[in-house]
């Protein structure tokens, strides 16, 4: 089989790769501080992402196995014999589970930072107490837009107007949801966030201020009522 094009970067920098995941076909080989790429066809966007990543370089393949830098005419060495393994299955990503990222081998550390930029809220996170407070006194014209999940700690809620209460107020992209003044670094795109987290239609990952994460199944979500509020007696949506 043969690629069309290869590429290195030091292997401090493998965190910046997750957004290749989505291309098919790339491959990766890592020697010692050096992360190897490969691919059998190289498009624009490809492209743009390996020259946005600090200290890579790219080469072109002549038909012996001998590499061309991008630019250059003359071959720098030979293509790295591997073993190769598919990006897809080497990255693998891990959610904050404790107040500190936690990094691990070949994967990507999701913690979250200060932003200047402010979304609008679509989740709130309110305690059990001040849900069912609100629920009880609030028109149900306003409940029908709201659906709700529930665990012993507290309550999450999702919909448009958000509760004029108390709570954490979170801003949501393609199922991934972080704190309003947040945004989560890695900047991996929130859509293949999603695909890596296997999130279906309606599935929400929450991303906690105080550390730690969990995943809220659509299924897991109830349409607000009071009647619905006053039969939830939290159940379990996800572990803290």
């Amino acid at each position: 089989m043969t690629y069309d094009w290869y590429a290195c970067l030091p292997s401090r920098g493998a965190d910046r790769l997750s957004p290749l995941r989505q291309h098919v076909g790339v491959e990766v080989f890592v020697d010692n501080e050096v992360v190897w790429l490969r691919g059998k066809s190289l498009d624009a966007d490809a492209s743009d992402i390996l020259r946005s990543m600090l200290g890579c370089r790219q080469y072109r393949t002549l038909g012996d196995g001998q590499l061309v830098p991008e630019g250059k005419a003359i071959p720098l060495g030979y293509e790295p014999q591997g073993p190769w393994v598919p990006l897809r299955s080497w990255l693998t990503l891990v959610l904050p589970t404790g107040r500190f990222p936690i990094r691990t081998a070949n994967s990507i550390p999701l913690k979250l930072a200060r932003s200047s930029r402010v979304e609008p809220a679509a989740l709130a996170r309110l305690t059990r107490a001040d849900w069912l407070s609100y629920a009880a006194n609030a028109p149900q014209a306003r409940l029908d837009r709201l659906v709700f999940a529930t665990c012993d700690r507290y309550t999450v809620v999702h919909g448009q107007p958000i509760p004029p209460i108390r709570s954490t107020c979170f801003w949501l992209r393609d199922g991934v949801a972080a704190p309003v003044g947040f945004r989560w670094t890695p900047a991996v795109d929130a859509g293949v966030l999603k695909k890596m987290l296997d999130l279906e239609q309606g599935d929400i990952a929450l991303l906690l201020p105080e550390g730690g994460s969990t995943v809220i199944r659509s299924e897991q979500f109830v349409a607000a009522s009071r009647s619905a509020v006053r039969l939830t007696e939290g159940g379990s949506f996800g572990k803290q």
